[in-house]
């Protein structure tokens, strides 16, 4: 809250506040959780909104380490410094077969497979041996794509 108070231009704290909001919608949706996954981590916003709403322990998957490692310098919220991540290179689909902890109370997707954003409507990242199958409703609109969906009993289908 700080941060966005922080913003004088009028226009500017409107789209900073849009783009919290959207990052959120997990949590509003599924209440406060306890524990977060958070598949196609990057730099870190969608793990800062899993702090931001309360989450006791959160997991940041990225299959890229350097996009970690970034996030980790040059975040201005700092959310991999938070001793509650768990930071974890690996590809997402790999990291959900091999889990065998605690389950999730939110699973959060990013941006996975970000170049491919803009070439087919719907995605799904399945899961084989029948632990989980999620379908991931990309809604394109502005400038760009968000899929986010909360998954509960290790299955959902939307």
């Amino acid at each position: 809250p700080e941060r966005l108070a922080s913003i004088t231009d009028p226009k500017a704290r409107k789209v900073a506040e849009g783009t919290r909001i959207v990052y959120d919608i997990p949590y509003v949706v599924g209440g406060q959780p306890r524990r977060v996954l958070v598949v196609g981590a990057g730099t870190g916003n969608d793990v800062q909104a899993a702090l931001r709403n309360g989450a006791e322990a959160t997991t940041a998957v990225d299959i890229d380490g350097t996009i970690l490692k970034l996030g980790e310098v040059l975040h201005p919220e700092e959310p991999y410094s938070d001793p509650s991540v768990r930071l974890v290179t690996n590809d997402g689909r790999a990291f959900l077969e091999q889990y065998d902890g605690e389950p999730f109370d939110v699973v959060s997707f990013g941006f996975l497979d970000s170049h491919a954003l803009f070439s087919a409507p719907t995605r799904e990242l399945r899961l084989h041996g029948g632990r989980a199958r999620c379908r991931l409703e990309e809604r394109v609109g502005g400038r760009g794509a968000r899929h986010q969906l909360q998954c509960s009993g290790g299955t959902m289908d939307r």
